[in-house]
């Protein structure tokens, strides 16, 4: 079983369907396409996505003196930026670049969510963008039946040897379609574990803090 972090800048990993096929020990395909390749065996992440918002509502777009005349976002620039997520109704940071190093990617790529690069686009260098964005434009309200259960056999038939399963793990299950998706572990005993397939984010309104540093 391979421990790697999921890529905190992409979109919504797929769910599965809603019904008892992890209980089955047989996941089913996921109602949102994953990205082609062979299936993995089960893994472990210690860290979730950031924002998909669908799209903004309000917010503020701070400029710079030298914005009229620079070069403005495009949906396929390299861009130079730092930004900030955080729950909007409560203290919790999810990402923050500010107090470090800055961000350095080309949109169109998928080093972004493209919702999130649809926020940047049009800011000019030394611009700033800050907006709430709400759960129905982010990943979603919670769903009941996104928590499911799957036998305790099942998870050790698939996962690595010996592994250790704690509460607030994070993993990557198969999809039949090759691709996969992740659940948050909530719960394991001797014979089953129950899993969260919501977005850890799902639910909460978020703030989306941006500075542009440089566009090429």
């Amino acid at each position: 079983m391979d421990k790697k972090p999921l890529n905190p800048l992409a979109p919504k990993p797929a769910t599965p369907a809603s019904g008892n096929s992890l209980i089955k020990g047989q996941p089913q395909p996921a109602p949102q396409t994953a990205s082609a390749g062979q299936a993995k065996p089960l893994g472990k992440a210690k860290s979730a996505g950031l924002l998909t918002p669908s799209a903004l509502a309000g917010g503020t777009v701070a400029s710079h003196p030298a914005a009229q005349d620079g070069p403005r976002v495009l949906a396929d620039s390299f861009i130079t930026l730092h930004f900030k997520i955080s729950l909007a109704d409560a203290d919790g940071v999810v990402a923050d670049t500010f107090e470090g190093q800055p961000a350095t990617l080309q949109l169109g790529t998928g080093q972004f969510s493209q919702p999130l690069e649809h926020c940047l686009i049009g800011l000019a260098e030394g611009e700033s963008v800050d907006v709430v964005v709400e759960p129905d434009q982010a990943y979603g309200v919670r769903s009941p039946e996104l928590v499911q259960v799957i036998l305790r056999s099942v998870l050790d038939e698939h996962g690595e040897p010996g592994a250790e399963w704690v509460p607030g793990d994070v993993v990557e299950f198969p999809a039949p379609n090759g691709g996969t998706f992740a659940g948050v572990l909530k719960m394991i005993d001797a014979n089953r574990a129950v899993f969260d397939f919501n977005h850890p984010l799902a639910g909460q309104r978020l703030r989306l803090q941006a500075r542009v540093i440089g566009v090429l």
